[in-house]
């Protein structure tokens, strides 16, 4: 999976952003001036919990890559069939919060939303 998102990022993200750079209209000096911008962005409340929430969507996928990759090999078993590995991922991944069960979030039944 990991491979798969560098070859993503390779292929598709960086290549688009250096052709929107190298097509650009923009004079040289705001191409300099905007490269020169610190990193640091002053947002209001509401933006700034947004993107909190964008981040860690954008990096749970590695992040849990990670997780699975550090179970499998820290309590790996020889002769181990895949499913019983991926049972065992799941165990100790809901064991260590990754996975919760929410049965109050059951998209199946419809609530009526009544105003208040």
């Amino acid at each position: 999976m990991l491979t798969s998102l560098h070859y993503l990022d390779n292929r598709f993200v960086q290549p688009r952003l250096e052709s929107l750079v190298s097509r650009s209209r923009w004079k040289e000096q705001y191409k300099e001036r905007v490269e020169n911008y610190s990193n640091v962005f002053t947002v209001g409340r509401i933006c700034a919990s947004r993107t909190r929430i964008y981040h860690k969507l954008k990096h749970f996928k590695f992040k849990l890559y990670q997780e699975c990759c550090t179970i499998a090999m820290t309590e790996e078993v020889e002769d181990e069939q895949v499913k019983e590995t991926v049972e065992r991922i799941f165990r100790r991944s809901k064991e260590n919060g990754w996975i919760k069960e929410n049965s109050s979030c059951d998209l199946r039944v419809k609530k009526h939303l009544v105003p208040v």
